[in-house]
């Protein structure tokens, strides 16, 4: 799961509903990543955080 905002980080308590829906519905959940949107160029992080 990606997400973005205007902070670097985001509390871990967000993506709990993302990994209980992939459990739920027989998926892997593989991760999550979370950027700043007022940060430029962050695409080579988020690609290599999921490689």
């Amino acid at each position: 799961m990606i997400s973005n905002s205007h902070d670097d980080e985001t509390d871990e308590s967000f993506y709990i509903p993302f990994q209980k829906s992939a459990d739920y519905l027989g998926m892997e959940y593989l991760g999550h990543t979370h950027f700043n949107a007022d940060t430029l160029n962050q695409q080579t992080k988020i690609e290599l955080t999921f490689i």
